[in-house]
């Protein structure tokens, strides 16, 4: 892509210590790596080729020869490689002494920098319009997807849009392409700017969509804080507790989900999850079709295409500062990012930190240092990761002790779902209630308006926790609803036995339930043991999802030669 002499950044994401690693460029020609090493808290800058070059110029980076012997010092352990006056790479001083960090075919320094600094830079315009065969061919693509899903196989249109970049060229994207989709925004107080909510709306009024709001007020999602605890990173519940589950729900109510075609805005290559993706696939659990609409565009391409093919401004706080627009504290962000939601949204801000806090504690590191580097994002505990390699499990399996905040008729609703869901019935002995499901036993003591919850046993473990926290403790998050195929379910948790077919996604997916359960292994055996069990459930879960996920694609790939073949056919007629 065309770029103008303006340091681009760009973020290679992939895990909590990579979306810390940006590269700088200037004219296509890499400058720097920064990347903030979190374990030591330290941030480093590694100068590239046209850096170094300008080191040399500056007199701000020492030389060494091919060799490596030093020509002239450096007094910040940088310095450029120099064979024969040309610059062939850069060295870094290291407790081994200096040691060549990158090689390059050899150039004169100041010839180099000076050809970079007489090159003119070309106007947004100019680069739009360098780029305008290619936005041309990926509008074709969303036009022909359009054809198929719609126009071919009568879906209703449903595209999520949050106010962001992607989400509102999406809109842009399937309005030019005829496309008769309804929307849904979703606001979480004192997680988004309200000026959000007024920006979405206003762009359905200019584009003539249908609208729906889904709202999230504070007292619900503290509540769902003190039971699921901040989200992190690998952890953020949030995303499809206030977001992905309830917008379906809503799309289930309005058309049916079998209905309907799921829109979404995204960029293939922002994150690893998307870029192995295709464009088009179905949701193994809900059957859905989902379809990313932009998928292929460059960020810089995205801000183009609004501004100068739809006229069309991006939120303000992207000019302000941030790199995309997501939840206040979202443990997404940068460090810079979360920074600005401190500065510009502080009194929403502080409403998470009592959470955060939570997160810095369970780290074992000082909360103020914690907050002040925003490491409560990565969440697991650090030296407890360093030790997964040598923790050993203990044979013997002591007692688990749990305390849960009750909700009113839980004793009608554990005798309802013990029965659907573990094809047994709960006893009541003296002043315990007592679960028992294979070789486990949960012993339940109500104390006021909390239950002590004990397990013992080997197998079975977690149904019977899940099944038992989840009937006394739920808090109505609708995860379940939303993913429960034959509407058996109602909350507070209550299964329908005469619906139910025990498929258990309801408490395989139950937050509040697997948050217990990890919580029981971290007793009982060790961190360890929970975070195995839970990468070795969801690698399981994949498996299962990869192979109906084929099965489900083809069938629908199958419908897309037919349409096209019969949309050509209409074409050639008229």
């Amino acid at each position: 892509m065309f770029v103008g002499t303006r340091f681009t950044m760009v973020n290679v994401d992939g895990d909590a210590l990579a979306d810390h690693v940006y590269e700088y460029f200037v004219l296509e020609e890499p400058f720097a790596l920064v990347y903030f090493y979190l374990p030591e808290l330290k941030l480093d800058v590694v100068p590239r080729k046209l850096l170094v070059a300008l080191g040399i110029v500056e007199d701000v980076v020492g030389i060494v020869d091919e060799d490596l012997r030093i020509v002239r010092d450096s007094e910040n352990g940088i310095y450029a490689v120099i064979e024969r006056g040309k610059l062939v790479g850069c060295a870094l001083r290291t407790e081994q002494g200096i040691e060549v960090f990158e090689r390059w075919e050899g150039v004169d320094p100041y010839t180099y920098v000076l050809r970079f600094a007489s090159r003119g830079t070309p106007s947004l315009a100019e680069v739009y319009r360098a780029n305008k065969e290619y936005i041309d061919t990926l509008v074709e693509k969303v036009r022909r997807a359009v054809d198929w899903f719609e126009h071919g196989l009568g879906r209703k249109g449903w595209l999520a849009i949050s106010g962001g970049k992607d989400s509102v060229l999406a809109a842009y994207l399937l309005h030019e392409a005829e496309s008769n989709f309804d929307a849904v925004y979703t606001h979480i107080e004192r997680g988004d700017p309200e000026h959000v909510r007024s920006y979405v709306e206003k762009l359905s009024t200019k584009l003539g969509f249908k609208l729906y709001v889904i709202e999230h007020r504070w007292s619900k999602i503290s509540k769902l804080l003190e039971a699921f605890g901040a989200p992190f990173r690998g952890y953020r519940w949030c995303t499809y507790v206030f977001k992905f589950y309830p917008q379906l729900d809503l799309a289930k109510k309005i058309h049916g989900l079998e209905k309907i075609v799921s829109y979404t805005g995204s960029r293939r290559y922002e994150t690893f999850k998307r870029s192995i993706k295709p464009a088009t696939y179905v949701d193994v659990e809900l059957g859905v079709v989902n379809h990313s609409v932009p998928y292929k565009f460059p960020k810089l391409l995205v801000y183009l295409v609004l501004r100068y093919r739809y006229g069309e401004q991006l939120l303000k706080d992207y000019l302000l500062g941030f790199e995309r627009l997501s939840c206040i504290s979202c443990p997404y962000k940068s460090c810079f990012e979360l920074k600005l939601s401190e500065q510009l949204y502080g009194s929403d801000f502080d409403a998470w930190k009592p959470y955060l806090e939570k997160i810095c504690l369970s780290m074992g590191m000082d909360v103020a240092t914690c907050l002040r580097y925003h490491a409560w994002r990565f969440g697991y505990q650090i030296e407890e990761l360093r030790e997964f390699s040598t923790s050993i499990a203990s044979a013997s399996l002591p007692r688990f002790v749990s305390v849960v905040e009750i909700v009113d008729g839980f004793e009608e609703r554990l005798e309802t779902n013990c029965r659907a869901l573990l094809s047994t019935e709960p006893l009541r002995i003296g002043d315990e209630i007592l679960v028992r499901y294979r070789s486990t036993t949960v012993r339940i003591r109500i104390e006021g308006r909390r239950a002590r919850i004990a397990v013992e046993g080997e197998r079975g473990w977690f149904r019977a926790i899940a099944v038992t926290i989840a009937s006394l403790g739920c808090v109505s998050c609708g995860l379940c609803i939303a993913k429960c195929r034959n509407n058996a379910i109602e909350l507070p948790f209550r299964v329908d036995a005469s619906r139910c077919t025990k498929c258990m996604l309801c408490i395989d997916s139950c937050p509040l339930a697997i948050r217990s359960f990890l919580g029981y292994l971290c007793e009982t055996r060790s961190p360890y043991h929970a975070y195995r069990w839970l990468q070795r459930t969801r690698k399981i879960r994949s498996e299962e999802y990869i192979e109906r996920a084929k099965q489900l694609e083809e069938e629908l790939y199958r419908t897309k030669t037919t349409i096209g073949t019969a949309n050509e056919a209409y074409r050639n007629q008229t």
